[in-house]
């Protein structure tokens, strides 16, 4: 007996059929991009320059007259990153790619279309945004609110307060003091924009995953400082939280958040053991939040900035020091004959050094004030709060001016 099947379950039968190929539709991506040479081949990273996982190449694809495709299945959405990098590894090109990164979810089907000329390169400075105006990419609603944001934090940095700040440190100590704190509260305002815009965005776009990558954003990375404060993180991480932990990128980024958040401005200091260059043991508690401002000066014997500043603080705590600023000295040497050497050749018996001489492998101090390079340093007000980090050059000066005012003198 032959069975009909009336129009109403034809249409349900067909709206499963197009949700089931839908749902396994996968994602797509088709890339063609002139100017690549013979050999180039693009591949297809988790993450981005600054979030990197242990697995974090999906695929490859030899790039034949400029095109290229990536097809995959990707649960939920992530951010992905389209690297293009030669074959032979001795290019320049190859550690510092073009890349162009890309969140993508199941059912996008994205295009790129521009010149090689044209993608920005890596950015190890910290920064995670690029700037892909220049690029024709089609396909995602989200790709295209990246590129909102990116365009608006760009338009926000002020590359004549910058330039500023450089003809300052290029010419000191020829200029005034007050020109170099001009300079630098200029630079900060153009800072505090791009601040105000991330928080903003997240707040409006909280259920996007462009959302989360504007947090780890201004988390900072490798040698960048954060630019949001403790509680920044703390209220930003709680809008994000139930959104994204349930991703890998969300994971990835929550779990640098707690690690950034711990010595952001705002937060209090971490309390450390190390030890004098004769073997004494002192906590950073013995000196730290007994009603004094602090500066953690974190350097070493082989790092010439932070031995080329030596005698600028020497001069700054033999001004400061009689109204109760104080500098501890923390190396990340491990070699303790060279740390004695270098504190006897730069006379560094004003303020205490101490050390746990693990340099950067093992060493608790920079897991716990979050620094990957140094000259570095976090400055800490008399209750024991981290309130500026990085304090280096004009932005020292400043905040010694507010806190007591001018001891600079003629310099000022």
């Amino acid at each position: 007996m032959k069975r009909k099947f009336s129009p109403f379950f034809a249409i349900l039968l067909f709206v499963a059929i197009t949700q089931i190929s839908c749902a396994q539709s996968g994602y797509k991506i088709t890339g063609n991009i002139s100017g690549c040479p013979e050999g180039m081949t693009a591949y297809l990273y988790k993450g981005n320059a600054q979030v990197l996982y242990p697995n974090m190449i999906i695929d490859s694809a030899l790039i034949v007259n400029g095109a290229f495709t990536f097809t995959g299945n990707l649960e939920p959405a992530e951010l992905l990153s389209v690297l293009f990098k030669p074959l032979k590894r001795n290019d320049p090109m190859y550690n510092i790619s073009p890349v162009i990164p890309l969140f993508m979810e199941n059912g996008n089907t994205v295009t790129i279309q521009g010149a090689l000329e044209d993608v920005p390169l890596q950015n190890f400075t910290g920064s995670g945004t690029y700037d892909l105006s220049k690029l024709n990419i089609g396909g995602s609603k989200t790709v295209d609110l990246y590129k909102e944001y990116a365009k608006t934090k760009l338009e926000n940095y002020d590359k004549e307060a910058v330039q500023e700040y450089l003809t300052y440190v290029r010419a000191n100590p020829k200029l005034p003091i007050s020109v170099g704190i001009a300079a630098a509260k200029k630079w900060d305002a153009g800072k505090l924009k791009q601040i105000e815009y991330a928080k903003d965005f997240i707040r409006q776009h909280a259920g996007n995953i462009v959302s989360l990558f504007v947090f780890q954003d201004h988390l900072g990375s490798f040698t960048a400082a954060p630019t949001f404060s403790y509680a920044e993180i703390d209220e930003l991480q709680a809008i994000l939280l139930d959104k994204f932990t349930h991703t890998e990128y969300g994971k990835v980024i929550m779990s640098q958040a707690d690690r950034v958040k711990k010595s952001a401005v705002g937060a209090p200091f971490t309390d450390l053991t190390l030890q004098t260059p004769e073997g004494k043991d002192v906590k950073l508690s013995d000196h730290v939040g007994k009603g004094k401002y602090v500066l953690l000066d974190f350097w070493a014997s082989w790092c010439g900035p932070c031995r080329a500043d030596i005698p600028y603080l020497k001069k700054t705590f033999e001004l400061f020091h009689p109204a109760g600023f104080e500098i501890i000295g923390i190396s990340m040497d491990d070699d303790k004959a060279k740390w004695i050497k270098a504190i006897e050749e730069e006379k560094l018996y004003e303020w205490s050094q101490i050390s746990d001489l693990q340099g950067f492998a093992t060493s608790r101090i920079a897991d716990a004030y979050n620094f990957s390079g140094i000259p570095a340093c976090i400055f800490i007000n008399p209750n024991g709060t981290i309130v500026s980090r990085d304090l280096r050059g004009p932005w020292r000066d400043m905040i010694l001016l507010d806190i007591y005012g001018n001891l600079f003198g003629n310099e000022y």
